[in-house]
C-alpha cells in the first residue's frame, strides 16, 4: 500500500471517533465522559439507517445509560423528596437518545410511559416551597447536569415513593415481556430489565 493510499485508510478509520469527540465537546461533556451513540429522530421521515437493530454495543449503552440514572438520583446529597422526578427526568433523557423506530423502540416507550406517570405522581404532591435543584449527572462533578428536579411533600413522601415503585416495577415487566418476541430481543431486554430494577432499587433505598 501507498503512503498516500495508507494515509487516506487511516483517516477513514479514526473520522467517527473524531465525530463522536466533536460531539462531545460541543455538548459541554468533558474529555474522557462517554456519550450515547444515539442521537433523538424526528418525528417522520426516518430513513433505514436511522432505524436501530439489536446489537451489544446498543444495548450496552443503554444499560449504562440507565445505571448512570441510578447513579445521578442515589448521590447523598440528594434529598430523598427528588428522587422521583430524578428519575423522571432521567428516563426522559435516556427516552431521548433512542431512535423513534426499531428493535429498541418498545425500551423508549415504557421509559416515557414511567416518566410521564412519575411526574403525575410529583405533581400531585408537589412541595410548592422547595426550590428546584440541578445535580451532575452521574455524580461526577465535571458532568453536564440534570435538568430541573421538584421535590415532593416530605409528609407525602412515603406513599409517593411506594407508589413511584410500582410505576418501575410494571416498567420493568413491560420491558421484559417486550422483549420475548422476537426471541433475539430476549438477552438484551432482560439486561435492560435489570438496570432498571436498579433505579427500582434507589427508590426503595431513598
Amino acid at each position: 500500500m501507498s503512503g498516500e493510499r495508507f494515509l487516506a485508510a487511516i483517516a477513514v478509520a479514526v473520522a467517527p471517533g473524531l465525530a463522536v469527540y466533536s460531539q462531545a465537546q460541543a455538548q459541554g461533556y468533558p474529555p474522557g465522559y462517554d456519550i450515547p451513540i444515539y442521537s433523538s429522530k424526528p418525528e417522520s421521515g426516518d430513513s433505514p439507517s436511522e432505524i436501530s437493530f439489536i446489537s451489544e454495543n446498543h444495548t450496552n449503552t443503554i444499560v449504562r445509560e440507565l445505571e448512570r440514572a441510578s447513579d445521578t438520583c442515589s448521590q447523598h446529597d440528594l434529598r430523598r423528596e427528588y428522587v422521583i422526578d430524578c428519575l423522571r427526568v432521567e428516563y426522559e433523557r435516556v427516552a431521548s437518545l433512542l431512535p423513534r423506530r426499531g428493535e429498541y423502540e418498545p425500551v423508549r416507550q415504557a421509559l416515557l410511559t414511567a416518566a410521564e406517570r412519575l411526574d403525575s405522581i410529583v405533581t400531585q404532591s408537589l412541595d410548592t416551597e422547595a426550590p428546584s435543584v440541578r445535580v451532575p449527572q452521574g455524580g461526577r462533578p465535571r458532568a453536564p447536569r440534570t435538568g430541573r428536579i421538584r421535590a415532593v411533600q416530605p409528609e407525602r413522601a412515603d406513599a409517593a415513593i411506594a407508589a413511584a415503585e410500582d410505576i418501575i416495577a410494571e416498567a420493568e415487566l413491560v420491558i421484559l415481556r417486550s422483549g420475548e418476541t422476537p426471541p433475539r430481543r430476549a438477552a438484551h431486554y432482560s439486561r435492560i430489565a435489570t438496570a432498571v430494577n436498579e433505579n427500582l432499587l434507589v427508590l426503595r433505598s431513598a
